[in-house]
Order: structure tokens, then C-alpha cells, then sequence
């Protein structure tokens, strides 16, 4: 599931959310490849839910950034 849902977002999604809304969370319904933006995980799901209710494999990811929360020092901006 994450590796198809990073493909989605890569390939379908990245140029639409970068740059204007990095740093929000965006959720991806995986089996649809519809998708939704949020504050937080809880509110990209609950957008993403109000524009498909049946989703159910869903991942999240920060845009712009390579994870969703760090541990540790260091940036977590994408690179690319």
C-alpha cells in the first residue's frame, strides 16, 4: 500500500500540492487515487472521507516533505 500510494502521489499528485501547500497533510484513498488536503491527518481524512466515504486504504504524507513526523534533528524537505 505504500509504495502504490507514493507512486499516486508522485505521479499525480506532487505538482498540484507542491509548492502552494507544503507542509499540509495529504491523504490518499489508494484503491481510487482520490485524494484530499488537511491541517492535520485527521482533517485530510475526514475531507477525503466527504469526497469518497468508502475509502479505507488511505496514506498519509506531508507535501513538500519526505515524512509526515520526525523523531529526530534534521529537515525533512524533499530534495527534489
Amino acid at each position: 500500500m505504500g509504495r502504490l500510494g507514493e507512486e499516486t502521489y508522485q505521479r499525480n499528485i506532487r505538482r498540484q500540492v507542491e509548492p502552494h501547500h507544503n507542509g499540509q497533510i495529504v491523504a490518499i484513498d489508494v484503491d481510487a487515487q482520490k485524494w484530499a488536503l488537511g491541517a492535520d491527518e485527521d482533517e485530510a481524512v475526514a475531507e477525503l472521507h466527504k469526497v469518497h466515504p468508502q475509502a479505507f486504504n488511505i496514506l498519509c504524507r506531508r507535501a513538500g516533505y519526505r515524512a509526515v513526523y520526525t523523531l529526530g534533528g534534521g529537515t525533512l524537505r524533499s530534495e527534489d
